[in-house]
């Protein structure tokens, strides 16, 4: 794939730029990158793909998009940026940790209508934790 030439996919919704190119997003197979290689990537996709509002969801969490994509579940209730994604939490108190930000780009799945119950109890439970 040689990527997006025009109606690409930005890092933040909007076409917004992220606050915090330096921040770090940690890719499932340990390694990670920051938040400019990040927008990198995201340009490679047409914002009309079905990975771009998760790549956005991400970019809000780690790097500072001011909002997310409209309609989808964000761990903070009022929509605003989690304040640490890489804050280490055990939800559940069973030993199994997350970090903040992985938690939020789990809920990217989630509609903030059609599973408006489930996305408010994640908020006032985990989201008040981070």
């Amino acid at each position: 794939e040689e990527g997006c030439v025009e109606n690409c996919c930005s890092p933040c919704f909007g076409g917004l730029d992220p606050t915090n190119l330096d921040g770090t997003i940690n890719l499932g197979d340990g390694g990670a990158m920051t938040c400019e290689e990040y927008g990198d990537m995201a340009a490679m996709h047409s914002s009309n793909n079905e990975a771009c509002p998760q790549i956005q969801v991400i970019g809000h969490t780690f790097c500072g998009c001011p909002s997310p994509p409209p309609d989808l579940c964000t761990l903070c209730f009022d929509g605003t940026v989690v304040p640490d994604p890489h804050m280490v939490i055990d939800p559940f108190g069973d030993g199994d940790s997350f970090t903040c930000g992985e938690i939020a780009s789990f809920l990217f799945d989630l509609d903030a209508d059609d599973d408006a119950d489930t996305c408010s109890v994640i908020q006032n439970t985990v989201g008040v934790l981070c």
